[in-house]
């Protein structure tokens, strides 16, 4: 990963979403799949802001491991809320990895809105 995105979607429920893209490819986070809704687009900016500010620190990071013992983290706010859920990893060392990745490329990713353009047929 070179290089991260995030980009402001509406889905089909009327709500707006963020996902973080590697390399414009490879879906890091997404807000959809994690239920992150927000009512307004101002709302969704504001959660990529929180996450840009806060990416470095560590605190806000719980690593986690799935049923069947894949691996993943969470991003939370200083309240402990989840902002954000990343994607499953096969070992630690790979979402370790990862983290390390994310705390150096999100605090500078740039935020797309691309809401005029996209409408994701996920969500009904």
């Amino acid at each position: 990963m070179n290089n991260a995105k995030f980009r402001i979607y509406k889905a089909k429920d009327s709500h707006f979403y963020y996902r973080l893209y590697a390399d414009d490819l490879y879906i890091i986070l997404d807000g959809e799949a994690d239920r992150e809704a927000y009512m307004l687009k101002d709302d969704c900016r504001k959660a990529i802001d929180e996450i840009r500010r806060n990416a470095a620190d560590d605190r806000r990071y719980l690593r986690e491991v799935a049923m069947l013992d894949e691996y993943y983290f969470v991003f939370v706010d200083e309240n402990g809320e989840i902002l954000a859920m990343s994607e499953l990893f096969e070992t630690e060392i790979q979402r370790d990895c990862a983290i390390q990745l994310f705390k150096t490329l999100v605090p500078d990713a740039p935020v797309e809105d691309i809401t005029e353009f996209f409408v994701s047929n996920t969500l009904h």
